[in-house]
């Protein structure tokens, strides 16, 4: 309650000052080099039962609903962004069982920040930007806006790589808008502050392809030190790729595969998984997911007991109606199979269910 009482308090100073302008579609267009405000809102809303465990909370690698039998918010959302000719802002604040959960290493001011970054174009005749804050993450197709992902839940590989990030960005778009570059120095492994000020920076890159409006095609990566409190080596490569076609099929495709070198050792995971959504009508998707985690040395899976194989698949379905454009109710069914024994899990086999609603405004 207080969490929420103090976002109420923030948004309504943010907003004070502010005087709303016309929202155009694109802000790369040289007619938008006027100065506009955009605001967005999230309040997502969910019940989550599991059927093979009584644990009032889910395991430690799962950060969105994360609370078992009861009536949550994962979410609730708000954020501004601004552009005005060749400088840009985005303010961004958030409350909810994912902040609380997957922002908990963070001092207890920052938990409430989703996003606070400003930019500014460093080039008048191609798009480069300069962009420096607290920033979206540039690795993986997911992000903590359900209504923005294909599936209710968020995949192992989106649970265990950065939402966020915190640092400066550099990016290029390509005038045919196929290609697009950023590089980025960071502070680390989804990481807001650092606690050590002789911390040394880690480094991004992503190269997003868009040959047609059907495809896209995805590259990031991250090398360097997690953060200052576990100052090991991270080396991570995320591949994705996503197609639409014309019979209203979307097809998500991602691979991970992540190396962690520490005391002269180096351990290794890779994630992959397959996404097909079908737009049955302008209120109904469905969705089905099939996800294979292999993490023999337990650097994002708490696996029991000694093994060299410590798999997990995860197969989930989803079932969206759109009571109308703002308001979605989102159901979910989820089945794991691991043939190690993972912590917080009662079995082997793992059976649960999420039900949903969201009200969006953008």
């Amino acid at each position: 309650m207080k969490q929420i009482v103090l976002l109420n308090s923030i948004l309504f100073l943010v907003l004070l000052p502010f005087k709303s302008f016309a929202q155009k579609d694109s802000l790369n267009n040289k007619k938008d080099s006027i100065q506009k405000l955009k605001f967005s809102f999230l309040v997502d809303a969910y019940f989550s039962h599991d059927f093979s465990s009584n644990k009032h909370l889910k395991p430690s690698f799962s950060y969105n609903y994360k609370r078992n039998n009861e009536l949550n918010f994962n979410l609730i959302y708000f954020k501004t962004a601004y552009l005005y000719k060749n400088k840009r802002a985005n303010l961004a604040f958030h409350s909810g069982n994912y902040a609380q959960y997957n922002y908990s290493n963070e001092p207890d001011l920052l938990q409430f920040i989703n996003e606070a970054s400003v930019g500014m174009k460093v080039s008048k005749k191609h798009e480069i930007w300069l962009d420096a804050g607290i920033l979206p993450s540039h690795i993986g197709f997911e992000s903590a806006l359900n209504t923005d992902c294909q599936t209710l839940s968020r995949s192992v590989l989106a649970e265990n790589s950065p939402y966020y990030e915190t640092g400066i960005k550099l990016n290029y778009s390509h005038p045919s808008e196929k290609w697009s570059v950023n590089l980025l120095a960071l502070n680390g492994w989804q990481r807001i502050a650092s606690k050590t000020p002789s911390f040394s920076p880690s480094i991004g890159l992503q190269l997003n392809y868009t040959p047609s409006k059907k495809w896209l095609f995805n590259y990031s990566n991250f090398i360097g030190k997690i953060n200052d409190l576990t100052p090991y080596l991270r080396n991570y490569h995320n591949f994705y790729f996503q197609f639409k076609s014309t019979s209203k099929i979307n097809v998500t495709g991602g691979f991970d595969l992540g190396f962690d070198r520490r005391n002269n050792q180096t351990s290794n995971w890779k994630v992959l998984v397959l996404i097909v959504q079908k737009e049955h009508s302008k209120h109904i998707k469905y969705a089905g997911r099939i996800e294979y985690v292999h993490d023999p040395y337990n650097t994002i899976i708490p696996f029991e007991g000694a093994s060299s194989t410590r798999k997990m698949i995860v197969c989930s379905a989803n079932f969206d109606y759109w009571i109308f454009k703002k308001l979605v109710v989102r159901l979910e069914g989820k089945y794991s199979h691991s043939n190690s024994k993972i912590v917080d899990f009662s079995t082997l086999n793992n059976w649960s269910t999420i039900a949903n609603v969201s009200y969006v405004f953008n």
